[in-house]
């Protein structure tokens, strides 16, 4: 049976997505936003269940404590999970994430939460050295996935490229790399959510793959991201520019979104060759921040159907 969840900024946001009252606020986003109800329709309209807060690419956009006591108090009330989605971090953001999980264990019932690791760090504190009345369930972030993951190219194009090589990874046929495995093999680990996969929706999953829940971000999946955010230097002095211990951020993330259209090889082997080179085609790549996303063409019932995907999570806007 599949679950469905949607990332959202702010309980209010989710409110206006529900009472159909949302307004995306750029034409990318409103590209997005269509792209995600034609989603939600071909999956039924279903129950949303799991709310993602927070972003596992920006540490500067992780919310503040009252952000979280407000999103636990309606998740208990309406009776959903909250999900904390945590991003790579230092130190002084992963003792922050600590220090509210303990005051969250106090005050609620972390049954009703869930979190979304992108940190090694942060996933070795929670299941090695911490103590909580109630542990929540512990969720791997796509961010821990470091195999090739590039939405540009289909499964035809990969084995096109690398079907000569022999590295591992290109001979996986399972959803989940081998190496991500392993992490599951060492931590109490109860699933992982991912982008579409570049390789085929026919891929096997093995017996191993059945005993944890693997879920899915849509529509888009995202290309590569950056550590050290650019955007938070647009508009400071010189002497501040690169002054990663400021706590302040101008947000110039959510001001300034890119469209890029790059002109790519199409490397089909059953493409004719135009003069000396192959056809080339158009790709669109969107860049919020330090982010760079791709809409992947997949349709949601090749999704659905397939029956390997445990949980759906929807994402209403690009996410910085």
């Amino acid at each position: 049976m599949v679950e469905y969840g949607i990332r959202i900024d702010s309980i209010k946001q989710y409110q206006d997505i529900l009472n159909e009252t949302y307004e995306p606020h750029n034409s990318m986003d409103k590209m997005v936003y269509a792209k995600m109800r034609e989603w939600f329709h071909a999956c039924g309209e279903p129950e949303l269940k799991y709310l993602y807060l927070g972003s596992e690419f920006c540490g500067k956009r992780f919310p503040i404590l009252e952000e979280w006591r407000k999103a636990m108090m309606y998740c208990l009330i309406e009776k959903k999970t909250l999900v904390m989605t945590v991003p790579v971090m230092d130190n002084r953001l992963l003792e922050r994430v600590i220090q509210y999980l303990y005051v969250l264990d106090q005050e609620f019932d972390l049954r009703y939460l869930e979190i979304e690791v992108n940190d090694y760090g942060l996933l070795h504190r929670l299941s090695k050295k911490e103590k909580f009345n109630f542990m929540p369930k512990i969720r791997l972030g796509r961010l821990l996935d470091k195999s090739f993951h590039d939405g540009r190219m289909d499964e035809r194009e990969t084995l096109r490229l690398y079907q000569n090589c022999k590295i591992k990874w290109t001979e996986d046929e399972h959803w989940v790399p081998e190496a991500v495995k392993k992490v599951f093999y060492r931590y109490p680990i109860s699933g992982i959510d991912m982008d579409i996969p570049t390789g085929s929706l026919k891929n096997k999953m093995s017996s191993d793959e059945e005993g944890y829940s693997i879920g899915l971000f849509v529509p888009y999946s995202y290309v590569t991201t950056g550590g050290i955010c650019q955007m938070q230097n647009v508009g400071r002095p010189v002497d501040k520019k690169f002054n990663n211990n400021d706590e302040s951020c101008n947000k110039k993330c959510v001001e300034l979104y890119e469209i890029m259209k790059k002109r790519v090889i199409d490397i089909h082997e059953e493409n004719p060759k135009l003069g000396n080179g192959y056809i080339l085609r158009n790709i669109m790549l969107y860049r919020v921040g330090n982010t760079v996303f791709y809409m992947r063409e997949n349709h949601p019932n090749d999704i659905i159907k397939q029956g390997k995907i445990k949980r759906i999570i929807f994402e209403p806007k690009f996410c910085v």
